[in-house]
This record gives structure tokens, sequence and C-alpha cells, in this order.
């Protein structure tokens, strides 16, 4: 006889029975609530763990210094301004959400339930300790992008391939064009660029406090809700897990935060969340669809930062600290924390149930014309930022020159 699949043997292992809550849903909600014990828990775990990453962190000065505090800029491109918290704050937060995933995926490893769970394991571990490292020593961003493409190609090379892409209108496209063992060209190697995209894309929403995390809840939400639809299991359990830790993180990381997820959460959970897309395959258009504000932030504040800077590398542009992002813009504009946190998050849960919702000819038409007005909406706020910083210069007030300044060299 088959042994059980993977997700009626994590619920007997969890073992915690629901039923009253099932009975307030209709029928179809029920595949939704079995697995609500798995979030709960998570969120409890990294409830309680996050004080105590916190406190070791304060011990060992393992901190986000603000501006005005800070003892060196850490490259020549370093804006002061970019550091808009007020005190003092831990990192290393992210390890209360990463650590209940090692957990997970130790625990799938002792099942034998696939070689793919190795490889995810492995890629985790390896961002998780680059993280750390650079939460405490701030390393190069050359050493950040070789760990994160070290985990991206341990992915690449494992049997999670990239073989074919579903797209709307019910095709797809072919990426198996040659194979070498495991390895499968040009998809693996998409694969290899799409991991390192979204890694950035999410480290890059990080700057203002629990903003990051909140829009990580929605999209590993709605993974969830469409590894449902497909059967993915990995997918399912590792969105919902994240998912939960996420919550549990946030009570600590809303504004304004008493901790930060650090290098060692944000790496990381971009890394996660470009794998959960990744597995559940037959929905990847879908996917990408959910991550549409992160992706294009990136590539508009990639262009902008060409545009200014001139640097001739994707490394300068990508470790370039500058405060051309969305949330950086409505900052400019006066928005508090709270405020941004709330208009990204409805953004990202309209356009995911939009993705969700929606399927064929219509997905694709509404995929298009979402990309259209995001990308005019972020150069329209750009533009009036730029108009109100101009306006600001000009209204005020000029010093007066003494007389003897004309005689000044």
């Amino acid at each position: 006889m088959q042994e059980l699949n993977l997700i009626q043997r994590c619920l007997e292992v969890f073992s915690i029975e629901m039923n009253f809550l099932k009975n307030l849903f209709p029928e179809s909600w029920e595949v939704y609530i079995d697995f609500l014990p798995i979030f709960l828990i998570a969120t409890f775990f990294a409830f309680l763990v996050t004080p105590i990453i916190g406190f070791f962190a304060n011990k060992y000065n393992i901190l986000d210094y603000p501006a005005e505090l800070r003892r060196k800029k850490f490259n020549k491109y370093d804006k002061e301004e970019r550091h808009i918290h007020k005190t003092p704050t831990p990192l290393l937060g992210g390890l209360s959400f990463l650590i209940p995933i090692i957990v997970f995926l130790i625990f799938l490893v002792f099942l034998n339930i696939s070689p793919i769970v190795n490889a995810i394991l492995i890629g985790v571990l390896i961002l998780t300790i680059v993280g750390i490292l650079d939460d405490i020593y701030n390393l190069p961003a050359s050493y950040q992008l070789l760990g994160q493409t070290l985990a991206a190609t341990i992915i690449a090379l494992s049997p999670i391939n990239m073989d074919i892409i579903n797209i709307p209108l019910d095709g797809f496209i072919d990426l198996s064009w040659y194979t070498f063992g495991l390895f499968v060209f040009p998809g693996d190697f998409i694969m290899i660029l799409w991991i390192l995209l979204c890694i950035n894309a999410i480290k890059f929403i990080a700057g203002s406090d629990g903003l990051m995390e909140s829009n990580a809840i929605i999209i590993c939400l709605l993974f969830f809700v469409l590894g449902i639809r497909t059967g993915a299991e990995i997918t399912i359990l590792l969105s919902l897990i994240l998912a939960g830790g996420l919550t549990g993180f946030l009570f600590y990381n809303f504004p304004p935060a008493k901790i930060f997820s650090g290098s060692t959460g944000k790496t990381t959970l971009g890394f996660l969340i470009a794998i959960i897309a990744i597995l559940n395959q037959s929905k990847f258009a879908a996917s990408i669809m959910i991550l549409t504000l992160p992706l294009i932030d990136l590539f508009f504040v990639i262009g902008k930062r060409y545009y200014i800077y001139k640097s001739k590398s994707l490394l300068d542009l990508i470790k370039i600290n500058d405060t051309n992002h969305l949330h950086h813009q409505l900052i400019n504009l006066g928005f508090s924390s709270r405020r941004i946190l709330l208009i990204e998050i409805s953004i990202t849960l309209l356009i995911g149930l939009i993705a969700i919702l929606t399927t064929g000819a219509m997905n694709l038409f509404l995929f298009i014309l979402i990309i259209f007005f995001t990308i005019i909406g972020i150069l329209a706020l750009h533009l009036l930022v730029e108009k109100k910083k101009t306006q600001d210069k000009e209204d005020s007030p000029k010093e007066p020159k003494s007389p003897e300044s004309k005689y000044s060299y």
C-alpha cells in the first residue's frame, strides 16, 4: 500500500481537531479550515521566540542604528534619510519565522518525502547563515549576491525544474531545449534568475516597519489558496507555516517596530516565496501576478538608479541604498508607516485576488491592465514627489548675504 501523502502525515503529527470551526463555514471551506492548526502553531511559536531573539540581538549589539546615530556610511551611495527609524533596533528577527520552516523541512527530510525538500533545506540554511553574518558584520553586496546565487543554483541542480511555464489562454512555453543531468536549459537558468529577482524584490520593500512582512503574509496566503486548488502539497504547507510565522513576528514588527527581520529574514523570505511559486508551476502566471507590486517596484528603482548613477554593473545598481522605493515616495508625501503598510497590502491583496479569481483571456487582459496602471501610478508618484521637493526648495527662506560676501573666495 502506498504510504500516506505528505498532508495526511503532517496533520497526524499535529493531531489537532478543529471540528467546531468547520461548522461555521460552508462545506467548501472545510479543506482550508483543516490547515488552521498549522498556521496557529507557527504563529504562536514566532510570537514566543521573537522577544528572546531580540534580547540576544540587544545583548550582542546586533542593531540597526537610525540615521543620526550611524557611525559611518556603508558605501558612497548610502543615504541617511533611508534609515527612518528613531532608535537602535534589534536585527535577526527573521529567525523567528524561519525556525519553524527549518524544523518542518528537517522533519520532511527524515520522512524521506522527496529530494526536492533536501535542496530547499540546504538553500534556506545557506541564506540564513549568510543573513546572520550580514546582520552582524554588514557583508559586502558581492558576498550576499554570491550566497543568493549559490542557493539558487542548488535548487536548479535538484529535481526541481522549470521545464515548462503555463501561461494564460491555457497554453504553455517549453523551456526544456537541452538537458544536462538534472539541469534543464534554458528553464533552470531562468529559474536561477527568477529566484534572484524575487529575493531582491522582497528585500526592496523592507524599508518601512512591517511592510515586507505584511505583504509577505498576503502573498503566502494567496499561494496557499492556489496550492489547495492545484493540490501542490509542499506549497500548501510551506506557504501556511511561513504566513503563520510572519504573523507571530508582526506583533513586534508592526509600526513602530521593536525588532527588524534583518538580512536574515529578508533574503531567505524572498527565496522561499520564489520556491513556492515554482513548486506551484501549474499556476506560475498567477504567481507572477501576485508578485506584481514588488517586482515592478524593483524594476523601476533599478532603472532610476541606472539613470541617476550611470552604474555599469548590475551589482553596483543592487548595492546602492537610495530613497526611490515606492514606500519612500509615500513617506515624502507625508504618509505614516501604518498608512503606507495599509496602502501596499491592499494593492497586493487586490491584485492577488484578481489572479486567483480569473483565468484564460480575462486573466491575461487584467494582468496587462494591472501592469500598465501600476507603472503609470508609480511614475506619477515619483513625478509628484519631485515636484513637491522642487516647490519646498523654492518656498524655503534664503539666507541673506552679508556685504562682505561678494569679496569672498
